[in-house]
């Protein structure tokens, strides 16, 4: 598990950005607290990595998780 604690004000916004490296073709999804993510006007749920949430509040409170899928090596 790689994370920890932060403590942000409200109305600012974060970047969280996935440890998933040298992994080939990568398929990246984020989850709060064990929920499905979806890019939205306050979330953006980047493929490639990185989610970030626009205009914090407090019910953006959670433990977040990316999920790494990959696809099969070609043969």
């Amino acid at each position: 598990m790689v994370g920890g604690f932060a403590y942000l004000l409200p109305k600012t916004a974060v970047v969280l950005r996935c440890p998933a490296r040298r992994v080939r073709k990568p398929l990246i999804t984020w989850e709060k607290d064990g929920q499905h993510l979806i890019s939205s006007t306050h979330v953006t749920v980047a493929p490639f990595g990185y989610l970030k949430i626009h205009r914090l509040k407090p019910s953006d409170a959670g433990v977040y998780t990316c999920l790494l899928y990959t696809s099969p090596s070609p043969r």
